[in-house]
Formats: C-alpha cells, structure tokens, sequence
C-alpha cells in the first residue's frame, strides 16, 4: 500500500487493524479502508503534508515493502537501469564513430581557417575580387615562346617499296647504297612475261616449262659496280641471285636456277666502275598486276634493297 501524496510505501500488513496510518516520508495521516477479513484496501489522507523540497531530506522508510506486493514507485526496476545502460552505451558509441569518421574525412584544404570577407554595407570597404595585373620586375624582359613547329608530310623516297623506279623513262636508273657503303646503278633495260616469254623459253629448251597457273617473267638488267664503301678500291661479287621478285600480293619470288638460258645474269666478280649485264627469269601467278623487282634485298627486310616497278 503506498501513500497518496508523496508515493512512499506504508507498509501495512493485513493483521494491523489500526484504522489510522501515518507516511513514514512526508508524515501524512492516513485514514485505512480494510476489507471483512481487516486486510487493507485502501488509504485516503486525512489531512495533506506538503511535500519536502529536498529529497535527501526524507527519512528513508525503516519498513519493508509489502508482502507479495509491487516494487516501490520511486526506485525503478532493475529492466529500467538496464534500458537506460543500454542507451547510455549505444550513445557513446555512436558518437565515437561519426568522431572517427569525420577525423579520417578531413580534408586538409576544407579545414584550414578560411579568410573573413568583408559584408557590404557594414562600413568595412570590399575591396575588388578581381586579380591585379602583375608588374615585371626591373631589369626583366620576357622571353618569347617559339611558335610549335607544324609537321610536314615527308617524302617517299625513290626507289623503295612505296615508290619503285619507274619501268620507262628517264628516272629508271637505280642508284643504290648499302649499308657497306658500296654503290651501284641499275638499269631495267626489257621485260619480258606471259605467252612470249613461256615460248621464248621452250624454244631454247624443251624442258624450260613454267607449272600451270603461272606465267614466266624475263627481266634483262644492267649493274655497275659504281663505287666501294670499304677503302682500297675492293671488289665485290655481283650475280642473279642478288634479285627478287615480289608479287601484287607479297609473295617474294627467287630466281629460277633450272633453266637453260644463253644471256642469264651469271656471277660476276666486279671493281669500282665494272658492269654487268643478263636475264633473271622468275615464275609468278599468272596475271599478276604489280609484280615489282628489288635488288640486294636481304634479312628479311632490314636491308631494303632498291625496287623497280616491272609494269608500264
């Protein structure tokens, strides 16, 4: 049972038939109502005690509380300090974490300490956000950038693979260097391809046969010896097998060396100023529009060799 005024619990037992109670806390007198059997079921104040200000002044109750009873009103069960624990701890560690996240987002150049501005119309001048234009200093001169270079579209040169020598005309002597320095000119001077060329070849010989589907080409050439890279004045061989043929689709060709033939470019040893003349005779797909020769062309195209156009 607990009183009326200040919720304190009067401790009253059911074998007390006293119809007067008194609050152990703030000394209101109670009257009891008790049942048939004299339990108590109820109290009324008889006359109202003004509570105390100050809650360490009131007497703690000397009684225990009731038996079988409910806890006291004041003090709070043990579920209501675990739930207040529970928020007390579920805070801290919220705040530690968004602490934590804001130290691992800072930003350097955000948190530095920003310049006031100046507010217009409070009396302080704002001064022109615009830059000012910078003075060189005495005694310096700029110096004039160089205008980027534009790119130029760069030649072909003669006599390569992009740009062989043409077969007629003036410009179809070669003037080729190697990388050893040695010089030489060559001339395309006949060719020769096709039925003619296939008849031509079977009238020298029956057995000069050219396999089905390809035709013959016959290319009478002139090599001089112009020049050597090395000093004394060295020879050098010069021979058929220094010439290839390559084809429209660039399938490099070799020399037939089966063939019987009067004028073939046979292996020549040559000085400074030496010339040589003879046929190279090549078998090719038949129709092929853009067969082209090159000479001294070699490991697999590092060394470029000169190239001639065998088409008109």
């Amino acid at each position: 049972m607990y009183c009326p005024n200040c919720g304190s619990d009067l401790g009253l037992f059911h074998d007390d038939a006293s119809p007067r109670a008194v609050c152990p806390n703030c000394r209101t007198e109670l009257a009891v109502t008790r049942d048939s059997h004299g339990r108590p079921v109820g109290v009324s104040p008889v006359r109202p005690q003004p509570l105390p200000t100050d809650s360490t002044a009131m007497p703690r109750s000397s009684v225990g509380p009731e038996r079988g009873g409910p806890t006291r009103r004041g003090g709070g069960g043990p579920i209501t300090w675990a739930v207040i624990a529970f928020a007390a701890v579920a805070g801290f560690l919220v705040c530690a974490c968004l602490g934590l996240a804001a130290v691992a987002g800072r930003d350097p150049q955000v948190s530095a300490p920003l310049a006031r501005t100046p507010t217009p119309g409070r009396g302080v001048p704002v001064a022109d956000a615009s830059p000012a234009p910078r003075t060189p200093a005495p005694g310096s001169t700029r110096t004039p950038v160089p205008p980027t270079p534009t790119r130029t579209a760069t030649a072909v040169p003669l006599g390569s693979q992009q740009n062989p020598y043409p077969l007629r005309g003036a410009d179809n002597i070669a003037v080729s260097r190697l990388d050893n320095g040695n010089r030489y000119e060559i001339r395309v001077l006949g060719v020769q391809r096709g039925e003619p060329a296939r008849r031509a070849l079977l009238a020298r010989n029956m057995f000069n046969t050219v396999p089905a589907g390809r035709e013959a080409v016959i290319v009478t050439v002139r090599v001089q010896y112009v020049e050597s890279g090395a000093r004394g004045n060295l020879a050098t061989e010069v021979s058929y097998s220094d010439f290839k043929l390559f084809t429209a689709v660039g399938e490099m060709v070799s020399p037939l060396c089966c063939v019987v033939w009067d004028s073939e470019l046979r292996s020549t040893t040559l000085f400074p100023g030496g010339v040589v003349e003879g046929d190279v005779i090549f078998s090719i797909p038949a129709g092929d529009p853009a067969p082209a020769l090159v000479f001294k062309w070699g490991d697999y195209g590092r060394i470029p060799g000169t190239w001639y156009s065998l088409v008109d």
